[in-house]
C-alpha cells in the first residue's frame, strides 16, 4: 500500500503498467489519498524522465550524429516512454 502511489504516477506518466493492488483498483479506481500521493511523485518522476531524454541526448551528440538527428532521438525516446502520445 505505501508504494502505490508512486506506480499510480509512473504508470499515468509513461507507457509501463505497473500494476499495484489489482483488486481494489478495479472496483472502484484509486482512493484518494493514493490519488493524492500520485500527484505529490509526479514531479519527481517527471524530473527522471527528463533525465533519462538529457541522458540520450548527450550520448547522441557524443556520438558524433547531426544535430538534426540528435534532437530526433531525445524526441523519439521520450515518445517511447510516453507512447507517443506527445508527438
Amino acid at each position: 500500500m505505501r508504494w502505490n502511489g508512486l506506480r499510480l504516477s509512473v504508470t499515468l506518466l509513461t507507457v509501463f503498467p505497473l500494476r499495484g493492488d489489482a483488486a481494489a483498483s478495479r472496483a472502484s479506481g484509486p482512493d484518494r489519498a493514493t490519488a493524492a500521493a500520485a500527484m505529490a511523485w509526479a514531479p519527481v518522476v517527471g524530473l527522471l524522465l527528463g533525465a533519462i531524454a538529457a541522458a540520450v541526448l548527450l550520448a547522441v551528440r557524443r556520438s558524433g550524429i547531426r544535430v538534426r538527428v540528435e534532437r530526433k532521438a531525445a524526441g523519439y525516446g521520450t515518445a517511447d516512454e510516453y507512447g507517443g502520445t506527445h508527438a
